[in-house]
């Protein structure tokens, strides 16, 4: 899905299952996406490092959204999703 600013993608967000998209940002940037996320109406944000330890990843939140952790996954899903976030790597 494509999104040009956070103020377009709390309307794009409410389309996905779960209401909460997670973007892949610059080095560096993670801490101003989060601050663009929140004053676009999400009311909660998580920064995440990549596997090179930098914060990269941006996680947001709407109202409402349900919301799912790793320690709600079965070994098996939490096995597909380190496997997709290494493949998407190289």
């Amino acid at each position: 899905m494509a999104w040009r600013s956070f103020a377009d993608l709390p309307e794009a967000s409410r389309a996905t299952p779960c209401g909460q998209p997670v973007v892949e940002v610059g080095d560096g940037q993670a801490q101003m996406v989060a601050e663009m996320a929140r004053a676009a109406g999400f009311c909660l944000t998580t920064v995440h490092e990549d596997l090179t330890r930098r914060a990269r990843i941006v996680e947001a939140t709407l109202p409402g959204a349900d919301i799912m952790g790793l320690e709600d996954m079965d070994e098996e899903g939490i096995y597909h999703l380190r496997r997709r976030l290494v493949s998407e790597r190289s």
